[in-house]
């Protein structure tokens, strides 16, 4: 039976000096590479680790990579070497180092010659266009890798084209996150007319794209897209500069859609008429789970548009953000009131508003009532001089995507809600709830809200 092990690998700061192999180490900052292994006998991984050499003081055999030095160094007998080792390898996480387009064009090489690599993480470094021409190119052959973060690597417009053509030909991706990569508008409309047609793409992430116009044409492409594209579950597209019309084309179009069930606009410049289209949406009861409206400018209007579609008119919807979108009482409080009808939206995040005193008071008492759990929501009440106030909590939808915290327990079923919400959506509920007991002990027993 084959099992499935983490290995970490960390190196150290040390002094330089050459290896038995007559490779110099380099003199670099702490760095980690993490690695998944399948191997038939967990028993055997000791065994597996010595004959590779794999501790926390040498250098990785299969892949040597350290901050300040790139994969140009990296020997082809290295890879001769632990041909053994690269046929189990699941996993490949080299985020935050200092990769190049060198390093890219050796990692395409690699899929090519791997049957076993299902998820490659190269978030965070120095790969260009050439770089991503090499991986889209592998990626077209390649059988096995499922889920590709590309996100913080500056590949531009002509990168975008290259992950356009690859999804012309490749059918097992399911997840592929080009967020912040500087694309363009033609990449971006070379992405969503191929998704006309890729049936295998479960999510795609285009978020933060050099945008040059103010005539939405990428936004639009996108909604015709979802009207087609039924596979597609996922769709992040953060800081598109999207506004009113360009979400009044989305929800036109998602109307018709089946399969969609994250739509995450976070950050744009959407106002309380584009919440209103977003409400009409609502009231068809689409299969849409998870709405992230954060860092927009819905305000009142909007909001209040919204929970009244949500009041009666939707079973479907799981989370709601309306973070940081100036809204005054009058829409927390008519959120509040849907919640009391509505009991399938389980995850609230209304934090950075304008809560006045009656909007605290509604809140507190939703989550006194356990209607609103506190790994559910980002804000917690307590009590000064008999006035309620709310506090922030460190939990959202997406929050550990680019940093995590140094200290504590990571709670990853609070602060990134996303991930357990739309494994199982008929189990999510339990998931996120796990050995989590309300404390009641931290209201007062006779304090009255």
């Amino acid at each position: 039976m084959m099992e499935v092990v983490n290995v970490k690998m960390m190196f150290l700061k040390q002094r330089q000096k050459k290896l038995s192999s007559g490779v110099k180490n380099w003199q670099g900052h702490l760095t980690n590479i993490s690695i998944r292994l399948q191997v038939e006998d967990k028993n055997n991984l000791p065994e597996i680790m010595d004959k590779h050499k794999l501790n926390n003081n040498e250098e990785l055999n299969a892949i040597n990579i350290s901050r300040g030095k790139t994969l140009e160094n990296l020997k082809r007998r290295k890879f001769n070497k632990c041909q053994s080792l690269m046929a189990c390898i699941l996993c490949i996480n080299l985020q935050y180092n200092n990769l190049t387009n060198c390093a890219a064009e050796m990692i395409g090489k690699l899929l090519l010659e791997s049957t076993t690599i299902t998820d490659l993480n190269l978030m965070c470094n120095d790969i260009g266009s050439h770089g991503a021409k090499w991986l889209s190119k592998a990626l077209q052959f390649n059988r096995s890798v499922k889920n590709l973060r590309m996100n913080g690597n500056k590949i531009g417009n002509a990168g975008g084209m290259h992950f356009a053509t690859m999804l012309q030909l490749n059918r097992t991706l399911e997840s592929l996150d080009l967020g912040d990569c500087d694309l363009e508008t033609q990449s971006l409309i070379a992405l969503a007319t191929v998704l006309h047609h890729n049936k295998t793409l479960r999510a795609i992430d285009v978020g933060r794209p050099i945008i040059h116009t103010i005539q939405e044409e990428a936004t639009v492409h996108m909604a015709h897209m979802l009207q087609v594209n039924q596979t597609l579950q996922e769709l992040h597209l953060i800081k598109m500069e999207m506004r009113n019309f360009g979400i009044q084309q989305i929800c036109d179009k998602l109307v018709h859609n089946h399969s969609l069930r994250l739509l995450d606009l976070h950050c744009n410049q959407i106002s309380s008429d584009g919440a209103k289209s977003l409400a009409k949406l609502l009231k068809h009861n689409t299969p849409l789970k998870i709405l992230d409206l954060a860092a927009n400018r819905i305000e009142d209007d909007g909001l209040v548009c919204i929970s009244d579609a949500l009041r009666y008119m939707n079973d479907q919807l799981l989370a709601l953000s309306v973070a940081r979108n100036n809204i005054s009482g009058i829409g927390l409080m008519a959120l509040a009131n849907a919640l009391k009808s509505n009991n399938t939206l389980t995850n609230v995040y209304v934090w950075g508003n304008n809560f006045d005193e009656s909007a605290s008071i509604d809140f507190a008492n939703l989550i006194k009532a356990g209607r609103l759990k506190p790994k559910r929501t980002d804000i917690s009440p307590y009590w000064i001089d008999g006035r309620v106030y709310l506090s922030e909590l460190a939990h959202g939808l997406q929050m550990y995507y680019y940093w995590t915290p140094l200290y504590g327990d990571r709670d990853e079923a609070a602060c990134n809600a996303n991930t357990y919400l739309l494994k199982e959506p008929n189990t999510s509920i339990s998931q996120i709830d796990i050995e989590e007991s309300i404390d009641t002990s931290s209201f007062e027993g006779d304090q009255t809200f």
